[in-house]
């Protein structure tokens, strides 16, 4: 799929630098989510699921998806920095372990144990010079955060 088209999108994303715990969106009309087209930003130092509902996957594929409002640079001295070594490695295996190629529709789930989740932990920071988002579930997110 088109890395470029989804760099567009996310750059219009205003990302929390901190950990929130919050439901899912379409990533490009922001409309709430149980379920969503997901693609993969893997390129451009962004390293996170793009999910689309059905009308912005529809616009997506067609090659008319246009972002709905400018971009701002996502700065790395914003992010995240206090954890833990291990909960950074946690971070960076669960970031390694997951990008595939193909985009599926599917329900959300936790990064780590895989649990369906509504809402999640949603989680940025910087790892290996990208900017890399993961979602945890309650129980995985606070023994990461917490632990």
């Amino acid at each position: 799929m088109d890395q470029v088209a989804l760099l567009g999108i996310v750059q219009t994303w205003r990302i929390n630098p901190k950990p929130e715990w919050r439901g899912f969106r379409c990533a490009n009309c922001q409309r709430h989510l149980n379920g969503a087209w997901h693609h993969w930003l893997k390129s451009y130092g962004y390293r996170t699921p793009v999910h689309f509902c059905s009308r912005c996957e529809k616009e997506y594929l067609s090659g008319n998806v246009t972002p709905k409002r400018p971009g701002n640079p996502a700065l790395a001295s914003r992010f995240y920095r206090d954890l833990p070594e291990k909960a950074q490695a946690s971070l960076r295996t669960i970031a390694m372990r997951r990008h595939p190629s193909l985009s599926a529709y599917k329900t959300f789930s936790c990064d780590q144990c895989g649990t369906s989740v509504h809402k999640a932990y949603h989680i940025w920071t910087f790892l290996d010079r990208n900017l890399v988002e993961t979602h945890l579930c309650r129980r995985c997110g606070d023994a990461l955060l917490k632990g």
